[in-house]
């Protein structure tokens, strides 16, 4: 979805040039139309107009029980980790703030890369790595937590709606794991990253596409 002012949707260049963006066509030139239509050439998206009108309003009527779920989780995560020897947590704010499911972290000795490799492969759980698009914020946290000996990066997991309790006590057995025992599979760091020599999973699967 795109939102913006709408001043400023009205005198930017079309998205899309096409039919619906224009209000007046002739040999000379052409009128734009104003508004989102401007920039919405084509038969209009209207599944995901309506899709997303549904989710809108799903949420408006269960927003607290939502969030309700996604700070029990939250909680659970930033406890979890903070339990765990060897990894370090990372935040602008107290534990007293309010903050969404987001959670970052490093484990002592471990490359970020090869922590949410190792997690990918071993126990099929999906985190990110690096710098997320804010990478003086996270230099300066590494930097505060570990002085010059910093690490260059970090693992950011994140949970909410689509999670529950059992979700977030599986990342956390991995965490503890790996911070104790390393890895168990043997991985490369190659161009595209460390990836698993002795890695069990069928990645062969034919692709619909």
């Amino acid at each position: 979805m795109l939102a913006g002012r709408a001043d400023w949707l009205n005198e930017a260049t079309p998205y899309l040039l096409g039919g619906g963006a224009s209000a007046k066509v002739t040999s000379a030139a052409t009128v734009w139309t104003q508004g989102a239509a401007r920039h919405e050439a084509g038969s209009p998206n209207v599944i995901g107009a309506i899709a997303i009108a549904a989710a809108c309003s799903a949420l408006d009527v269960h927003r607290a029980a939502i969030e309700a779920h996604e700070d029990a989780l939250a909680e659970q995560l930033r406890r979890g980790l903070a339990a765990i020897e060897g990894v370090t947590t990372y935040s602008l704010f107290g534990p007293g703030h309010e903050r969404v499911g987001v959670a970052t972290f490093t484990i002592e000795g471990l490359d970020s890369s090869l922590v949410s490799a190792v997690l990918s492969a071993e126990y099929g759980i999906g985190v990110r790595d690096g710098k997320f698009c804010a990478h003086l914020l996270v230099e300066a946290l590494l930097e505060e937590a570990h002085g010059e000996d910093s690490p260059e990066t970090a693992v950011r997991a994140s949970v909410g709606l689509a999670n529950n309790a059992e979700h977030v006590t599986r990342l956390l057995e991995g965490i503890a794991t790996l911070a104790d025992e390393g890895p168990a599979f043997h991985y490369e760091r190659t161009s595209e990253g460390w990836v698993a020599q002795d890695d069990p999973r069928d990645l062969t699967l034919p692709r619909p596409w």
